[in-house]
């Protein structure tokens, strides 16, 4: 069946029926691209012949018991990858027992675009050994579990030895780096390159420090803990970044995150800073010193609390009125209340406003009607205020606990569901572009985040600030377009493998 379709057409069916998960460990003989290769001669030519179906490498080598016959397969893997990009993800208990496998990676390193990396220890010496040649890498990321742990307690890194395993990564711009005992600071990268830093936790001081090292780092998501108190002197310093657009920070203290005194972001765009219900005060001063114009601000409360949002008056100063996108969990009833009456009968208030998410969480269910109602109310009034407002308002997403039901008795023909007892849902409301009603699209969610109710991914953030596109031109759309392209293309993959399956039926029948 295949055999009349284009070779690029045939391809793009084999891609889309790739593994697409994040799986450890892809590199499977029931999986595509090997599994493809099993059905016919012309099929496997086709898949040996394209790069592209083996350019990624998952491998979980803890899950393997004949690690002799890996470095075989990764040697014929790679082979068949040519000079594509590589994407690897590496899953072991040490590097040092994976020592032949790595010398298969070190010799295609030249062509690897990411690398993820899962390991009990933080020892990089095999790495260093082999001068891996990182020339085009751009991803990094390194988790580490138990790193330098005796007897439970954690060896301190020893002072002033760099880690020199992707020195050659010239071209790196992300790193993530989590649990492992070495000090961000203490790897020798190109720090000027990088734009994306995932850090690991650290104190304050080492945050401030952190800070001066990336010129030209533009988002950062780091967690701060201050448990041991704050060092003398530190807070009295300032850092200034001029460059830093995404400021996400989660903390963990017995106080509010008074080290925002320290900092002035003036590029600053998106920020969070986890919990929030404590922070609001000091986010708005950091963005008044910073004389920074937000577009997109989270606010998410510790479990159990709720959220007090700024004053009205707060979101029409110059730091907060360029809004586009406003994340709230558990919103106090008072403040929301307030916010929704600006909301309806303000044009100007936040215009650019083109998303607004709402999470109700499950421990707090008392005001999920009434935030609901609020919620579907206000926007049906503010969809009649003006067609710029109308052109400029994109989305709104209520999430709330899947066994609590909500019914809008004001208006029926707003918001009215009952959810599943087995799913989180999400609600779209959508408006026509001729008319200010509004309708509803309702989607299953079954993948909630451990904090208890994230409204958003931080993924979704690295690609939201290149999302400039006009209003105008989506109006007529889908509202939540990742979610639209995510079952399109789902829904491209299963009719590529129920394709791929059917051809394979009927060669087998006719052969």
């Amino acid at each position: 069946m295949l055999d009349v379709l284009p070779p690029e057409l045939v391809v793009e069916i084999f891609r889309l029926c790739l593994p697409v998960d994040e799986s450890p460990d892809n590199v499977q003989s029931n999986e595509a691209p090997l599994l493809l290769g099993r059905v016919c001669s012309s099929w496997r030519t086709a898949v040996v012949s394209t790069p592209m179906l083996w350019s990624t490498f998952h491998i979980d080598c803890k899950a393997r018991t004949h690690l002799d016959n890996m470095k075989n397969v990764a040697d014929l893997w790679f082979s068949r990858s040519g000079t594509h990009p590589l994407d690897v993800a590496l899953v072991v208990q040490n590097l040092e027992g994976v020592t032949p496998l790595l010398s298969v990676l070190g010799q295609h390193a030249p062509h690897m675009r990411s690398l993820y990396l899962y390991t009990l220890t933080d020892d990089f010496k095999p790495l260093e050994v082999l001068q891996m040649d990182f020339r085009i890498l751009e991803r990094l990321a390194i988790l580490v579990s138990g790193s330098g742990s005796v007897d439970g307690v954690v060896a301190p890194w020893p002072s002033g030895v760099t880690v020199q395993a992707f020195s050659s990564a010239s071209t790196l711009f992300q790193i993530s780096l989590h649990g492992s005992r070495i000090p961000l600071v203490c790897f020798a990268l190109p720090w000027a390159h990088i734009t994306h830093l995932d850090a690991p936790a650290c104190g304050v001081g080492d945050l401030l420090q952190l800070l001066q090292h990336p010129p030209n780092l533009a988002h950062l998501f780091v967690t701060v803990d201050d448990w041991d108190g704050i060092p003398p002197g530190v807070i009295s310093l300032q850092v200034r970044h001029s460059h830093l657009r995404t400021f996400y920070c989660r903390f963990y203290s017995q106080n509010s995150p008074s080290f925002l005194d320290c900092l002035i972001f003036p590029s600053l765009e998106a920020l969070a800073i986890l919990p929030s219900e404590t922070s609001v005060p000091l986010s708005l001063d950091l963005l008044e010193r910073s004389s920074a114009r937000l577009k997109k601000l989270r606010l998410y409360p510790r479990w159990g609390m709720v959220q007090p949002l700024p004053d009205v008056s707060a979101f029409k100063q110059p730091s907060l009125s360029g809004l586009q996108q406003l994340d709230i969990i558990s919103p106090a009833s008072g403040t929301f209340e307030a916010f929704c009456n600006a909301l309806a009968s303000d044009p100007g208030f936040l215009p650019e406003l083109r998303a607004l998410a709402v999470g109700l969480r499950e421990d707090l269910v008392v005001h999920t009607r009434q935030i609901v109602e609020l919620v579907g109310v206000s926007f049906e009034k503010r969809l009649g205020l003006s067609v710029a407002v109308r052109a400029s308002l994109l989305s709104l997403r209520v999430t709330w606990p899947p066994e609590h039901t909500v019914e809008v008795q004001n208006e029926p023909s707003v918001l009215t569901v009952q959810p599943a007892p087995a799913a989180l849902f999400h609600i779209f409301v959508t408006h026509a572009p001729t008319t200010t009603a509004l309708s509803t699209t309702v989607t299953p969610n079954n993948h909630s985040s451990a904090a208890g109710g994230s409204v958003a991914s931080d993924s979704e953030d690295e690609e939201d600030r290149d999302d400039d596109s006009d209003p105008k031109s989506n109006k007529d759309k889908q509202i939540d377009v990742r979610s639209s392209a995510s079952r399109a293309a789902t829904m491209l993959r299963y009719i590529a493998k129920g394709v791929v399956l059917f051809s394979a039926l009927l060669f087998w029948l006719q052969n």
